[in-house]
This record gives C-alpha cells, sequence and structure tokens, in this order.
C-alpha cells in the first residue's frame, strides 16, 4: 500500500496519522538520509514515538529549516506518548525557526540557508504534482502558501479565493453576476491543501465572516450562495 496509502487508513488524528502524513510530505532530497527508513521502519512496526525521534534527528541532521507545522505535529505526538522533554523541545524548533526565517514555512517545504539572507527551498514532491494544474502555477500558489491571509485570483469573470491558515489551504471557486463575485460556498467540504480533510462547522463560519470583511477592505463584492438559500 506504501505510507501514502496507509496515511488515509489510519485514524484522524492518531500517532501513526500524523506521522504518516510528516513522512509523505518530507521533500524527497531527505529520503536519502538514513534516519528516513529508519522512520517508516519503526512507523510499520507501530513504534510510534521511535519514529518521531527519528523525524526529529532526520531534521537536526540535515541543519536545515523544516517547516513549524512539522514541528507542531511531531510535539503533539511526543505529547500524546507524554515524551514531554521531547515535546518541549519540538517547541524550542519552533520558535528557532520562526526568528531564523521570519516567516512560517509551508507544510511539506524546508528551508535551507544558502548565503547571509539567502534561501533555498526544498518542496515535496507530492506538493509539487498538486501543482502541476497550470492555474495553481498562474496564481503563484508558492508564494500565497508563506503567509496567512486571502488572496483572490481572478480570470477573466470567474476567479478563485484562497484562504491560508498556518499549514492549510482552502479554494473557493467563484463567478461575476451581477457586478458581485458569487462565491459557492454551500458545497465547500474539505481543506485542498496539504490533504483533503475535513473543513468544520466553526472554521467554515469564521471563515465566512473573515472573507466578508476582507471584501469591504479591498472593495470587491462578494455574495454568498448559502445566504441565498436562506
Amino acid at each position: 500500500m506504501g505510507v501514502f496509502g496507509k496515511l488515509f487508513s489510519a485514524k484522524e488524528g492518531s500517532p501513526e496519522e500524523k506521522l504518516r502524513r510528516i513522512i509523505t510530505y518530507i521533500p524527497e532530497n531527505y529520503k536519502t538520509h538514513r534516519q528516513y527508513p529508519s522512520a517508516i521502519e519503526y512507523l510499520d512496526n507501530r513504534e510510534f514515538a521511535l519514529a518521531a525521534e527519528s523525524l526529529v534527528d532526520l531534521a537536526d541532521e540535515s541543519g536545515h529549516y523544516f517547516s513549524q507545522s512539522f514541528w507542531k505535529e511531531l510535539s503533539e505526538v511526543f505529547n500524546l506518548f507524554k515524551l514531554f522533554t521531547l515535546e518541549t523541545y519540538c517547541h524550542k524548533k519552533i520558535e528557532e525557526t520562526t526568528t531564523a526565517v521570519n516567516y512560517q514555512i509551508p507544510f511539506g517545504w524546508v528551508t535551507e540557508k544558502i548565503g547571509s539572507n539567502v534561501y533555498s527551498e526544498h518542496i515535496a514532491e507530492i506538493i509539487k504534482e498538486e501543482w502541476g494544474d497550470e492555474r495553481y502555477k498562474k496564481d503563484g500558489i508558492d508564494r500565497i502558501l508563506k503567509q496567512d491571509g486571502i488572496y483572490f485570483k481572478r480570470s477573466g469573470t470567474s476567479g478563485t479565493l484562497y484562504i491560508v491558515k498556518g499549514d492549510k489551504l482552502l479554494e473557493v471557486y467563484s463567478e461575476l453576476e451581477m457586478k458581485k463575485y458569487a462565491l459557492y460556498f454551500s458545497s465547500l467540504k474539505n481543506w485542498s491543501y496539504p490533504v483533503n480533510r475535513r473543513i468544520s462547522v466553526e472554521e467554515k463560519s469564521t471563515i465566512k465572516m473573515e472573507i466578508k470583511e476582507w471584501s469591504e477592505i479591498k472593495n470587491i463584492p462578494f455574495s454568498f450562495d448559502d445566504d441565498e438559500e436562506k
């Protein structure tokens, strides 16, 4: 089945699911590191804490900046096993990473410092495959993911609204109708990045409010199809 296939069979929120997600989104050039196959072996043997420790060693030995979300996911695994020293270490790495690069590194990315204020990004192949879509290339999704916020990319009389929150991306399709962009919001079920995870009712309600506030500031009129249904 492979690591990626098992990702979707593991219980959501479980140590196994978190670890398979992390491993799936490791950029390719780090998969030759000795700790990578060790992490997979420990994971397949259900030795989850050891798999998590291998991933910590992988990141540390590379000397590069793994995403804050990478460390957050690992901290949650260590917390579940009451390995509080390692959990604290992961939180420390989040602070160090943010201070060093001064931005939120998207999940599945690793930043390498190659000179004074010069950085190179290593991106997981699975993400690049998702970006094979011409729309993603045209809309500059790689730049959008670096900063939380709302972004609207027009294409003729239609457009896509991108909402970035931490390591998650939401896409809402829209079409121009009667001088307003109609958002197809009611059918929205999942986050689109890094994996199709269910969006909660609370998240959806909050995002809707944020879109309304943002549209007023930007003076871009939107209408919501679920408002029209009521």
